[in-house]
């Protein structure tokens, strides 16, 4: 009597199959269920199957060779293998490969280098309004991570490997009482509720040149002037300009000395607030587009050999650039849909 082995499998092992080889003519199918404790069916399938038999002959060195069909445990396993393979769900970029492709070609074309270049998350949500959608960008990442799928690879998103920093807020007090702390900014602007809310920040660079950097808190839209020096007079000048040009209800500023006169322009319709010291993500949205803009203007770049044309480019560069937060609107189309209807208000 074989002895019964009480070990339950999912699957028959290569080691299974070579004793079910080296038992098939010794014993019944259902001995060899019995002994592999599996169901009497399964060896009945494994052995049935021909695709794992192979041809054998059954006298090597007698004069009456002759050929036999038996089952192969190395063949057997080898289709098990093959047939693993194609289990489970399919990439679905296989369902429709030339959306892979066109993914992979508006981020080329989006950009001249890693830095410039759009996301990932932005091509394909914008694609998602034109009607276009397989996979969502998630999915496009892991793409990324795999390696063997798609020709953009990690590097070629430099923010790909990048881990946010738990910052710990610490309250600081204005030294510089410079006009209203951003502690008694109204929660409608804080929540992102209301449109004409603005941030403003500086780029500088080491010989006194600037770019005044105006952001919109809802539509994100962004305004990039060139300051003809890192002063307060030269942020008066162009901020008259600006009030005329744009609709601005509201703009919160840091504590930098350009911005010492911004409070004397406040209004029953505008009012000025300034951050705590050292607390650049209070006014998180511009500082975050003052990253964009250094992929453009690398620190060390003399911001005085900056042509209007060079600082437009960027500025529709941001402002074009479909993004999550807007539905993968773009902010210059959220800030014509907005405009006019504070307007008519």
């Amino acid at each position: 009597m074989l002895k019964q082995n009480t070990t339950k499998r999912d699957h028959l092992t290569s080691g299974d199959r070579k004793t079910i080889e080296k038992l098939q003519n010794k014993c019944t199918k259902a001995e060899i269920a019995r002994l592999l404790d599996v169901h009497r069916s399964t060896i009945c399938r494994e052995l049935n199957d021909k695709k794992n038999r192979d041809w054998v002959r059954t006298n090597k060195y007698g004069k009456n060779q002759k050929v036999k069909s038996q089952y192969s445990a190395k063949k057997a396993h080898d289709n098990y293998l093959k047939a693993r393979k194609k289990c489970g769900a399919k990439r679905k970029y296989l369902k429709d490969e030339k959306f892979l492709k066109e993914v992979e070609t508006k981020f080329w074309e989006s950009g001249d280098s890693a830095k410039t270049r759009y996301s990932l998350d932005a091509i394909i949500g914008d694609m998602e309004l034109e009607g276009k959608k397989l996979f969502t960008s998630r999915t496009m990442y892991n793409y990324v991570k795999s390696k063997d799928i798609t020709e953009i690879k990690p590097l070629d998103l430099p923010h790909m490997a990048s881990r946010k920093r738990n910052r710990k807020k610490i309250d600081r007090v204005n030294k510089r009482i410079l006009g209203r702390s951003i502690e008694e900014r109204p929660e409608t602007i804080n929540t992102r509720e209301q449109f004409g809310h603005w941030e403003g920040d500086c780029i500088v660079d080491g010989v006194h040149s600037a770019l005044l950097v105006k952001y919109e808190r809802l539509s994100r839209k962004v305004v990039i002037q060139k300051l003809d020096k890192h002063d307060k007079a030269s942020v008066e000048l162009i901020e008259s300009i600006f009030r005329k040009t744009y609709f601005e209800l509201s703009t919160t500023y840091d504590n930098g000395s350009e911005f010492w006169d911004r409070a004397k322009h406040e209004t029953k319709t505008y009012q000025v607030y300034f951050t705590h010291p050292s607390s650049p993500y209070e006014k998180g949205g511009v500082e975050n587009v003052n990253g964009i803009i250094r992929r453009y203007i690398p620190k060390g770049t003399r911001l005085e050999t900056l042509t209007a044309a060079d600082i437009q480019r960027i500025e529709d560069y941001i402002n074009n650039m479909p993004r999550k937060i807007l539905g993968y609107k773009t902010a210059n189309k959220v800030y014509g849909e907005l405009l006019p209807k504070q307007l008519a208000a």
